[in-house]
């Protein structure tokens, strides 16, 4: 061992993240408060909360900081060697390595100057502590992210989205069942046009991580053919921790995701201005999506995992700087298993702040079926590496229940007697659309690569309350418990996708080119869409925004066009989950009509 070596692991920064609102119990209480403002039987429906409201009912308690301090002086260690952080709700002490076994003795993994996550809490501090983080003290020479989240991020410049291009677009008309364009959207899904203006407490965000980026002259492209009003308009900009428009590099893999968002999220809900949350600078690629939760909400700042998290080395960042937008759409996707389980457990505590709020957070699936995303691989502990056996592999963040997720479509052409009348008199250019079918998203793309819509069971979370009578009823009629397929997967998991959109064929410009891509986060913002348009009407009808979605949609089945045929594949099936009646594992409790769906939310408080 070098020197070098030997002063890194003597010079380590614990940090304990304390809160008792985070115990489990607390996390039920909390369910049970977002219950009671989402409920749409509640006599407090849409009672939302401010964030001063929420930091205060997750703030620790004198017994938890009590806790934790007779702990540490039980240890010997001195007040002058820690403090208390983040508004109290962590405690940082600077600890040299020798007394890093002798505080955790159950923790053996090498540190070097590599960040360490995963140091198990003390028996006598679990109902009081949330997470232990390790890292390397300011002046301890750093090294990259461990390769498991570079498989996640700067090994796919794009983050993971949900998206895959396989064809050159078309600018001439073609029937929606062959190409999906906003008028297509708004023709499947009854959108309505907008009006001249926007409610001024309206807002719809889009999350884009740092390198990613929208070009000014795709997006005019774009609207020229579909829609000459937003000609010359923009996004508008919130960067959180450097963010910025990238138009040094202008290349596909930098700009289809953002060009397709916007295009459609701004074609959707004009005149509704649409704000671009870019998050992270050039020299901080990787996940963000905890890093614009810490620019939402101070108090999650401590618990940022320096080996996830992209944090600038002088660990200044955004920390409570931002407010979120009433609804906020995320494309992206990784494997639930990237991630330590109290990680993902604590960010998704994140999401259900944001609920609490009024908030509504709308994810892709992803597009693997059941297998991780991008490549649709199980889990087997004995092949570490990519395999067809095994469990199934849940994706993140639609895995947390505190957000709406968002699975994948493809239409069928049902044909009518219009159609069939100008095919044997043509009275016009072009035949009228004939009526659409929604199926199970399914594309085989040229290189032989299947890709199908995500869904499954969280291993981390359990079914939500909301949510429980769908996925029992979904096991009862397609699942049999007995079948190979039932112990693959968590059955007392979360279920996700909560509902579905079109994901093929999006017509859309990128590069200085049409082109056609296909995937479910194409249909994220187009449900971010719809929610935000909801709002629109709620807002200017005195009420407050819809929030936290999930409770009345499982309520309210009539609002869907509900999905039937198809499956998902992956992990070596080509059908793993198959649609049905109600609820099912791959297009959630169907895709939304917006007349309908506009009727339930406009009938509640």
């Amino acid at each position: 061992m070098t020197t070098a070596d030997n002063s890194t692991r003597a010079n380590i920064s614990i940090a304990l993240i304390i809160g008792l609102r985070l115990k489990q119990q607390s996390a039920v209480k909390a369910v049970r408060e977002l219950s009671r403002i989402t409920d749409p039987d509640s006599p407090t429906y849409g009672s939302y909360w401010t964030a001063s409201q929420v930091a205060q009912f997750f703030a620790p308690s004198s017994e938890s900081v009590n806790s934790v301090l007779s702990w540490l002086a039980a240890a010997g260690i001195p007040n002058s060697q820690f403090h208390r952080s983040h508004q109290g709700h962590e405690v940082r002490l600077l600890s040299p390595r020798s007394n890093l076994h002798s505080l955790f003795p159950s923790w053996s993994s090498p540190l070097g100057a590599q960040v360490a996550t995963s140091i198990p809490v003390p028996v006598g501090l679990k109902d009081h502590v949330d997470i232990i983080i390790a890292e390397p003290a300011a002046d301890t020479p750093s090294r990259p992210r461990p390769r498991a989240v570079l498989a996640a991020t700067d090994a796919h410049p794009t983050m993971m989205p949900s998206i895959r291009r396989d064809t050159e677009g078309s600018q001439g008309q073609i029937p929606c069942h062959q190409q999906t364009t906003p008028a297509c959207l708004r023709s499947v899904y009854h959108i309505p046009d907008s009006d001249n203006a926007s409610h001024p407490n309206n807002s719809l965000g889009i999350h884009i991580p740092s390198w990613l980026t929208w070009l000014p002259e795709d997006l005019d492209t774009f609207f020229g053919r579909f829609m000459p009003d937003l000609v010359g308009q923009r996004p508008v900009m919130a960067p959180i921790n450097g963010g910025y428009q990238n138009l040094d590099v202008k290349m596909e893999p930098f700009n289809l995701e953002a060009n397709l968002d916007f295009e459609y999220a701004m074609a959707l809900t004009h005149p509704l201005p649409v704000t671009n949350i870019q998050v992270g600078s050039h020299d901080l690629p990787g996940p963000q999506i905890g890093t614009m939760l810490a620019a939402f909400d101070r108090y999650y700042c401590g618990s940022l995992d320096p080996s996830i998290d992209p944090i600038p080395p002088d660990k200044t960042f955004d920390c409570g700087t931002a407010k979120p937008p009433s609804v906020i759409s995320i494309s992206f996707a990784w494997p639930e298993h990237y991630f330590p389980a109290e990680y993902l457990s604590r960010q998704c505590l994140e999401f259900l702040k944001l609920s609490l709020q009024g908030v509504t957070v709308v994810v892709a699936t992803g597009d693997a079926g059941v297998g991780g995303h991008p490549d649709g691989y199980c889990s087997d502990p004995r092949h570490p590496n990519t395999t067809t056996s095994g469990s199934f592999v849940p994706n993140w963040p639609a895995s947390c229940p505190w957000v709406t997720a968002v699975g994948g479509t493809s239409p069928r052409e049902d044909q009518d007697q219009a159609v069939v009348a100008w095919r044997n008199l043509p009275s016009a250019a072009h035949p009228p659309n004939n009526r659409i079918t929604e199926v199970a998203y399914r594309r085989l793309f040229l290189n032989k690569t299947i890709r199908t819509s995500s869904g499954g069971f969280s291993n981390i979370f359990p079914v939500p309350d909301y949510q429980a009578k769908a996925v029992h009823s979904y096991f009862a009629a397609a699942l049999d418990p007995n079948s190979a397929l039932s112990s693959r997967f968590n059955r007392t998991g979360r279920g996700y996708p909560d509902i579905a959109a079109l994901a093929t064929g999006y017509s859309m410009v990128t590069n200085g080119k049409w082109v056609s891509v296909h995937g479910t986060s194409a249909a994220a913002p187009v449900v971010a869409s719809i929610m935000a348009k909801v709002n629109e009407a709620r807002l200017r009808a005195g009420k407050t925004t819809v929030g936290f979605v999930n409770p009345v949609l499982y309520r309210h089945p009539e609002i869907f066009n509900d999905v039937v045929e198809g499956a998902n594949a992956g992990c070596g099936l080509d059908e793993a989950f198959p649609a049905a009646e109600g609820w099912d594992a791959v297009t959630g409790l169907g895709s939304l009509d917006f007349e309908r769906m506009l009727k339930v939310f406009m009938d509640l408080p």
